[in-house]
């Protein structure tokens, strides 16, 4: 066996030895991405089962959320923060779905959290909360009551 040949077999060890080592990181690869989309969903759990805890624990704001007749200056401020966040959340969550992190059916799931908080399926139908949040001072970002319409999983595109 000659010099060349061994360096052809040399070559041929390095070459296999580049398309084992490929495969594995492309392996690894999909692995890091499934444990990134599968972080997200827990956070996603997570900040939904926060959501419920506040109001499971807080009678004031349990009170705000079922009337639709003036609130206190303190149920206001509480009502009207705990929807920013919680419309905070579901903009993070349209976000991870626009970016291709989440699929539509997750963000659907999530996205029906956002009738659950106004109290009704579209801002124009009107409900409970809408009512509430029409009694929040200006300084409230109102204009959030848009939002659901706007980024429902019907009408985005992911571009």
């Amino acid at each position: 066996m000659s010099l060349g040949d061994i360096a052809s077999i040399g070559e041929i060890v390095a070459a296999l030895a580049v398309v084992a080592s490929l495969m594995y990181l492309s392996r690894q690869v999909r692995q890091s991405n499934l444990f990134a989309k599968s972080q997200v969903r827990q956070r996603m759990v997570e900040q939904t089962h926060e959501e419920l805890y506040v109001l499971m624990n807080d009678a004031e704001l349990r009170g705000a959320w079922r009337r639709s007749t003036k609130l206190s200056p303190e149920a206001q401020s509480k009502l009207s923060f705990f929807l920013a966040a919680a419309m905070r959340q579901r903009e993070w969550e349209w976000f991870q779905f626009k970016d291709g992190i989440i699929d539509q059916t997750v963000y659907s799931a999530y996205h029906e959290v956002i009738a659950f908080h106004l109290g009704a399926h579209a801002p124009e139908t009107g409900g409970p909360l809408s009512a509430a949040w029409d009694l929040m001072p200006t300084s409230s970002p109102k204009s959030m009551l848009c939002w659901p319409t706007a980024h429902s999983p019907t009408t985005i595109s992911r571009k």
